[in-house]
């Protein structure tokens, strides 16, 4: 019974919050993450990428878990340090993958790739979406 407040609680109190803090772009999925992925209330940004590359290669320099993101807060953030996850097709050319983290950090990511994708620089198409993130802290 408490749990089940717990998350009403949070999705009546925090969900909206973290909806609006988004830009006012209107936010249809919630999902929940770890605290280690959470940056703040206004900070954290969860976005959502569906890319086709043009080669195996693009793909893989484009989600290279070492890549730099930049340093928030005193700490040098890595790629895999916010990939919430990734799912690749099998014939190298096609991914989704979830990020969340610091907007500072998260949006110049989010344009370095559009640029490529609009450039057709290694990106062929690509397709964002914004989600909110939620504490699953129990």
């Amino acid at each position: 019974m408490m749990t089940w407040l717990r998350c009403a609680l949070l999705l009546i109190c925090i969900v909206p919050r973290a909806v609006h803090a988004q830009d006012g772009m209107q936010i249809l999925d919630t999902v929940n993450v770890a605290e280690r992925f959470l940056w703040g209330e206004k900070e954290t940004v969860g976005i959502a990428f569906d890319a086709s590359f043009l080669t195996p290669e693009a793909r893989a320099d484009a989600l290279d878990l070492r890549q730099p993101l930049g340093t928030y807060e005193g700490r040098d953030l890595l790629l895999g340090d916010v990939l919430l996850d990734l799912s690749l097709d099998g014939l190298g050319y096609n991914a989704s993958w979830r990020v969340i983290g610091p907007r500072a950090l998260l949006e110049p990511y989010w344009t370095r790739l559009r640029e490529r994708a609009t450039s057709h620089s290694g990106i062929h198409s690509m397709g964002t979406r914004r989600f909110a993130a939620v504490c699953a802290c129990d």
